[in-house]
């Protein structure tokens, strides 16, 4: 049986764990021993990844996000002044590597994003590729690559380019190309297009949806498993937004659920649900991490307001419910770009970052996409997950059983 190693980070939510699953997930349908090395699985404890071995970093090891000072250690140190634990994540990458003997690596994002880790995994890829050249390299990228300077493995999208002319034998894009294109956000994509294999949109299966009342189908209000300061403010804005709508209003007739993040703390935790109790009206609040329960809910709501992740955008998709999208607000602008390519398909209606605590623009763009529930999406190609698995086994078996040593 072929062997495949995946790595990957998680840092700032849990989308990276999500698109991880799906990765693992689409190997081992295509028969692949499938190994994955991180330190972010204590993110997401309930995901199982398939049953893929884990190769868990040394709790010291691990790597945070601070929205004042970007990537910090688990002591705090800033990952730039943090040379020696770079080097440790280094070796035991190395070590697992070595044990594992695979005939495939995969990485997740990198080499586009995780530059910061460049000093990681740069010296392992190098060292595997000259011990073993056969052994096959892929990356791993979203459908837009829209990344803050220095973001990018080298520090550039060109240097990123040039490592994978150097390195990588693949690269799997999760969109359809019909759709959005890599170019289209990545501008040294002509370097690697050559390179590149559409694969569709990643998506974990969405649950059947259950014959209920309408007036029971709920609004599901989602910002992902992260903790942002646009998350904070979108859960309030909801509220207070419900409370403006007519109480014959189809939307304020039937019940509003907020899924709030564990990353925020219980204290904001308990003031998000006074102001639920205290607006008067059904509003439950649950502290719950994206998984199979939220997709659930998802697919049986009337309608969807959250953020602009990946995962989440394309499950609201593909549960073929209007949503509002607020795309979390950085300099890169990556989920804006994403929220407004999914608002043509037909359902989803973005509400501009200006007006993410202002509960009567929400008001505005809940109404609009009420309006659009009977539109019919255009259809995008699914199941990527399933196609990279499908590829990998398929380069392996051309290049038929590798040495061991």
């Amino acid at each position: 049986m072929s062997r495949i190693v995946i790595w990957f980070e998680s840092i700032v939510g849990g989308g990276h764990l999500q698109v991880a699953d799906m990765l693992a997930r689409g190997a081992l349908a295509a028969g692949l021993e499938t190994h994955l090395v991180s330190g972010s699985f204590h993110r997401s404890p309930d995901l199982d990844f398939g049953g893929a071995v884990q190769h868990a970093y040394p709790k010291e090891l691990g790597l945070h996000h601070e929205a004042a000072r970007g990537y910090v250690t688990s002591n705090g140190i800033p990952l730039a002044s943090a040379g020696a634990l770079l080097e440790r994540r280094r070796v035991f990458l190395h070590d697992v590597i070595e044990e594992v003997r695979p005939d495939a690596i995969l990485t997740e994002h990198w080499p586009f994003g995780r530059g910061h880790l460049d000093r990681e995994i740069l010296p392992v890829i190098e060292a595997v590729k000259a011990a073993r050249p056969w052994t096959r390299l892929y990356g791993s990228a979203r459908d837009v690559m829209l990344l803050a300077e220095g973001e990018h493995a080298g520090g550039s999208a060109d240097a990123s380019a040039d490592i994978v002319n150097r390195f990588f034998d693949r690269i799997f894009v999760h969109a359809d190309p019909a759709f959005v294109r890599f170019e289209d956000s990545f501008p040294a994509t002509a370097r690697i297009e050559a390179k590149l294999s559409y694969t569709g949109y990643l998506v974990h299966p969405m649950s059947r949806r259950e014959i209920w009342p309408d007036e029971r189908r709920p609004v599901v209000v989602s910002c992902g498993a992260g903790r942002t300061q646009d998350g904070a403010d979108l859960y309030l804005a909801a509220i207070a937004c419900r409370q403006l709508l007519p109480p014959r209003h189809p939307l304020a007739v039937r019940p509003w659920q907020l899924f709030v993040s564990p990353a925020y703390d219980e204290e904001f935790l308990q003031f998000v649900r006074e102001r639920a109790s205290a607006s008067g009206r059904e509003v439950d609040v649950v502290s719950n991490l994206p998984g199979p329960a939220f997709r659930a809910a998802l697919v049986n709501a009337a309608l969807s307001i959250s953020l602009g992740g990946y995962n989440t955008v394309i499950e609201t998709y593909a549960a073929d419910v209007p949503a509002v999208l607020l795309p979390y607000h950085n300099r890169a602008g990556g989920q804006s770009r994403r929220a407004q390519a999914f608002a043509v398909l037909g359902k989803m209606v973005v509400l501009p970052h200006a007006g993410r605590c202002d509960p009567r623009c929400l008001r505005s763009a809940l109404e609009r996409a009420w309006s659009k529930r009977h539109v019919k999406q255009r259809p995008l190609r699914l199941a990527g997950e399933g196609a990279l698995g499908a590829q990998i086994a398929h380069d392996l078996a051309e290049v038929g059983a590798m040495p061991t040593s």
